[in-house]
């Protein structure tokens, strides 16, 4: 720090060097910190949406279950969403979205992506389901896997 006194008076203040200095030096500290920090949500974002996919994927087995219909999860690739659906009450018409955040779209984060065996995974009221392996990825290529039973139930492997 610089003191500096002209006609009697004086002056306090960071010389232009010290500026520059401590400048640097945050540069370099975010350098290192962003992309770690981007790296460590884009995991968090990988756990949060397999979460997702394992709690709507037990949601539609409980309920053909106990309503005794079938249920679906689509995977669009076309979307990169996945979304819940409820067969009808007659065999002739097609599968219908359920109203609420249950049959929202539920849309995979900008370079996110599932792989999947099957694109409709089927939930029946007996309690098995389409057995299936799914993996969830990100930019960073780290991957989450789940497993559907042919008993409906929903594990990480």
């Amino acid at each position: 720090m610089l003191y500096c006194s002209r006609n009697n008076k004086r002056y306090q203040g960071f010389t232009l060097v010290e500026i520059l200095i401590v400048t640097v030096i945050i540069a370099v500290l975010s350098s290192i910190a962003i992309p770690r920090f981007r790296r460590t949500y884009e995991q968090f974002q990988l756990s949060v949406l397999t979460q997702k996919f394992s709690r709507l994927a037990q949601t539609a087995h409980e309920l053909a279950m106990l309503e005794g219909r079938a249920y679906k999860i689509f995977l669009s690739r076309q979307t990169a969403s996945f979304t819940l659906f409820r067969a009808p009450d007659r065999e002739d018409e097609p599968y219908e979205r359920l109203s609420g955040n249950l049959g929202k779209d539920q849309m995979l984060p900008l370079g996110f992506q599932i792989k999947a065996d099957e694109e409709e995974i089927f939930f029946y009221p007996d309690g098995s389901a389409t057995e299936t392996e799914l993996e969830f990825e990100n930019i960073q290529e780290d991957r989450k896997h789940l497993k559907i039973s042919l008993t409906g139930k929903v594990s990480e492997g």
